[in-house]
């Protein structure tokens, strides 16, 4: 059985790219582009990690991840927090959602995929596909 991964980011092409990516390490790749969305798409499909932006325009990402790790469906899943945002008290709110901050920078893949294979316990994958996407 495959695991799912939500990203969540209102850059389309910067999301995608992460699901391409992730894609290539095996895992299940869906996006949102609001947190509407992205509470309504957990809901329907369970997921086993959550990746999401801060600063995006229909809604805080820090809330929305305030309400993952507090609903009964997604309060056990990992959450990343993937944003520009370098401020204390960004990363201090992250820690206090035990969520895992990665800067979201030109090169933060790399950062993020360790995230990935170690909050779900996987080895990484990687193909020619997913360092050039």
């Amino acid at each position: 059985m495959s695991r799912r991964i939500l990203i969540i980011d209102d850059d389309k092409s910067l999301s995608e790219s992460i699901a391409t990516r992730c894609r290539a390490m095996g895992l299940e790749a869906e996006t949102a582009a609001n947190p509407l969305t992205a509470i309504t798409i957990a809901n329907e499909r369970p997921v086993d990690i959550i990746c999401l932006d801060v600063e995006m325009p229909a809604g805080n990402g820090l809330s929305v991840g305030e309400f993952f790790a507090t609903d009964p469906s997604t309060a056990n899943k990992p959450i990343i927090i993937l944003t520009g945002r370098k401020d204390e008290s960004t990363k201090q709110r992250c820690g206090e959602l035990q969520a895992r901050y990665v800067h979201k920078s030109p090169n933060y893949w790399e950062p993020l995929q360790a995230a990935i294979t170690e909050l779900l316990d996987i080895s990484p994958k990687s193909s020619p596909a997913a360092a050039n996407a």
